[in-house]
């Protein structure tokens, strides 16, 4: 819309006399409109005509006045009236047709960061393009190259775009518009929004009168240069980093659509995978993604999530066991190059009493508690607890179930279901034997093999004792066979003050343990052959290939 209500009238009529002039005189007519919009591809342009635009948003630019920007002074409108076809900038660059993810950075959404917004200052030193969302591509819309700074406000519901003196440039921004850094090479299309820096684009939807979310519009590469050192520093072995960036790109990909209700696909928290844009970029972890780039894990023809989390403690869990359904790729196998580093922790009587009260779970004044079962993992699958106003059952699965242990009792108290309790002091863990064995070379010689400490250090071991793995995928040597872990089934009562926790492992158990990871890499492993395992009869494909 051609807003810029600071002018005055001599302005307008010295405007307008250029105007006529130049029509008088057979010269061209200068619409803005015409300056401001890009070539188009034609099959793109039908795509946009016959985009919905939602209603709670109809007061969108389409529906406005073609006259859409403004020129800031006196001296820019003559030069534009007198010379029009001379000025006319390069055309914007083509859209992408595919490949982009949006991550909410700021809304209402409790699993993102930063709440919703009723203003957002966005920066690119290399200005902006208004383009369209087509699928998870875009096509450019609207030239802003002028404008290296914009702002963005909630006003009555709808979402206006201002430039930095606070001109209005366009009313009515819909969910599909995204502005794009107009930066010639992808790979320097950075943008600020607020205090940080993101990479391509941003979006903007109205949650409220007064607020609305801010996403990042983002090349799926990008995005993983963004997440990866936020997952797993960049300092560690570059085949673990590779591992990790094939799950969270399969991760990712499965995910689309998971925070949809508020219009993007991932948040930036731990809910989905970290995300920090720009600032958590490391030349280690981008070559990770480089070299793996558009691979992701298939099972059964589809992309598989690509869940993992930070160590198993010796068994990784089925599916079923941690959420309740069952997932082909997510088998329980053992995992001897997992650091066996015990935890210990603790919570009193009262304290646990009062959680499960929070809970709708109430026993009164705890009597006893005791793990009733396990899996065989090692893992606890039940637990009771009896109060003077009756009893509980916790069950070990990581599901948001009011009546999850690690839910009720607090994954900052319980690292993993892997543990047992003690009723004055820290029982412990019993380890039964030394760290797993791995090969550089796939032959099990005495001369070659290397035991990964809990350390995550390695050294020289004894074959004739030890829990050996080799060839590729880490399989346990016939005849050899693997201690693990022992947990004591203790009932812990009222005679203590509180209970005492002892365990390994940290997180839900599901997939790749990024610390084994480190270890088989450490060890010599690919980052395919770390997948293989932990991802039971997973395919490595290209995406583009599905």
């Amino acid at each position: 819309m051609f807003i810029n209500n600071k002018r005055n009238n001599r302005i307008q009529i010295i405007v307008a006399c250029l105007l006529i002039a130049a029509i008088t005189a057979g010269g061209v007519f200068f619409d803005s409109y015409a300056w401001a919009q890009p070539v188009i591809p034609q099959e793109a342009t039908s795509e946009i005509a016959d985009a919905e635009v939602p209603v709670s948003e109809s007061a969108g630019h389409d529906s406005l006045p073609k006259e859409k920007l403004y020129l800031e002074s006196e001296e820019q409108l003559m030069l534009a009236s007198l010379n029009a076809p001379e000025q006319k900038p390069e055309p914007l660059p083509e859209g992408e047709e595919s490949g982009f993810v949006t991550v909410g950075l700021y809304s209402s959404c409790s699993s993102v960061s930063g709440g919703a917004v009723a203003e957002m200052t966005v920066s690119c030193a290399d200005g902006f393009f208004l383009a369209k969302v087509i699928g998870r591509g875009y096509v450019p819309d609207i030239d802003l190259r002028l404008y290296s700074v914009l702002i963005v406000k909630t006003e009555n519901g709808v979402v206006n775009l201002y430039d930095a003196d606070n001109n209005m440039l366009l009313t009515g921004v819909c969910a599909d518009d995204v502005l794009m850094s107009a930066a010639d090479d992808p790979d320097e299309r950075i943008i600020s929004i607020g205090s940080s820096r993101y990479r391509d684009g941003v979006m903007f939807k109205a949650e409220s009168s007064t607020k609305m979310a801010v996403i990042n519009f983002v090349n799926l590469e990008h995005y993983l240069w963004g997440s990866l050192n936020a997952e797993m520093s960049a300092g560690n072995p570059i085949e673990a980093l590779k591992a990790q960036a094939v799950a969270s790109r399969s991760f990712a990909v499965a995910h689309y659509g998971y925070h949809g209700k508020y219009g993007f696909d991932l948040c930036t928290t731990t809910n989905c995978q970290s995300y920090k844009g720009v600032s958590a970029e490391k030349d280690q972890t981008i070559r990770a993604c480089r070299e793996t780039e558009d691979i992701v894990l298939v099972s059964g023809g589809k992309v598989a999530s690509g869940y993992y989390y930070a160590s198993s403690g010796g068994y990784t869990m089925n599916s079923e066991d941690v959420w309740g359904g069952t997932i082909s790729y997510l088998r329980a196998v053992p995992d001897p190059y997992s650091p066996l580093k015990v935890w210990n922790s603790s919570i009193t009587f009262a304290d646990l009493a009062s959680r499960l009260k929070s809970k709708g779970l109430g026993v009164g004044n705890i009597e006893s508690v005791e793990i009733t079962s396990r899996y065989a993992s090692g893992g606890v699958r039940s637990m009771v607890i009896t109060g003077d106003a009756g009893s509980v059952t916790l069950t070990g699965a990581y599901n948001p179930s009011s009546k999850s242990i690690v839910s009720v009792i607090g994954s900052g108290t319980l690292q993993s279901i892997f543990f047992s309790m003690g009723g004055s002091s820290y029982p412990g863990v019993a380890i039964e034997s030394g760290s797993g064995i791995a090969t550089t070379s796939g032959q099990l010689s005495s001369a070659e093999a290397v035991a990964v400490n809990a350390d995550g250090s390695t050294s020289s071991v004894d074959l004739s004792s030890a829990f050996a793995t080799g060839s590729g995928a880490a399989q346990p040597i016939s005849g050899v066979s693997g201690k693990k872990p022992v947990y004591s089934q203790q009932i812990v009562t009222t005679s203590a003050s509180a209970i005492y926790f002892s365990g390994i492992g940290y997180g839900h158990g599901c997939g790749l343990p990024q610390t084994s990871a480190i270890s088989m890499a450490s060890a010599g492993y690919t980052y395919d052959a770390i997948l293989t395992y932990y991802y039971t009869g997973i395919q490595l494909k290209q995406l583009k290939s599905l």
